[in-house]
């Protein structure tokens, strides 16, 4: 009999509003708080289970700063959980300034085993991030690549999880901005 699939996990529907902007900082910060839009609830993870991110928003920024985006799971929510492969540094769109262009993000991450024991959950994951040149346009830059080189064996099934992503800025200025408009995670399987 083949498995049944669903599009969508109830308590991760997308949010009514955008989350706080990240500017004039260069502390690692997470894009949205992970326990209000993409959790993943106790016991649901089991071996072979996939799990689909989806995130937008919009950055503006001056001076082409460096930038770098880090996924993260874990029961915190937080920058305290575990990284599942950060990006490389990369620079900002082309151009010295942007104003509110948008920026798309896309992570699959994939449960390999679960074990008995609490905190024995082995998870990976591959995605990428997209940021458009200027507003007007649909080009962008090159596909930024996140995850992909790191296995997490550590992961907590027993208790709910939060997949979210953490980003810094490479200067710190009032114009560096970036907001997460949305975020919304859904299981395949």
């Amino acid at each position: 009999m083949p498995v049944q699939r669903f599009g969508a996990i109830d308590v991760v529907d997308v949010g009514s509003a955008g989350f706080t902007a990240i500017a004039n900082t260069v502390t690692r910060t997470v894009l949205w708080p992970g326990k209000v839009a993409t959790v993943i609830p106790a016991y649901d993870m089991r071996a072979g289970k996939k799990y689909v991110l989806d995130a937008c928003g919009i950055i503006s920024h001056t001076a082409a700063p460096t930038m770098i985006w880090d996924p993260l799971i874990g029961v915190n929510g937080t920058t305290g959980d575990v990284t599942l492969g950060v990006s490389p540094t990369v620079a900002a769109p082309v151009g010295t300034t942007i104003a509110n262009v948008p920026w798309y993000l896309h992570f699959v991450l994939g449960v390999v085993t679960v074990g008995i024991a609490v905190s024995t959950a082995k998870v990976f994951g591959t995605g990428f991030v997209t940021v458009a040149e200027n507003a007007t346009t649909t080009t962008g830059m090159p596909l930024i690549v996140i995850g992909g080189v790191t296995t997490v064996t550590t992961v907590d099934q027993t208790g709910a999880n939060y997949l979210d992503v953490a980003f810094t800025w490479g200067t710190s200025s009032a114009s560096n901005s970036i907001q997460c408009i949305h975020a919304t995670l859904e299981t395949r399987n």
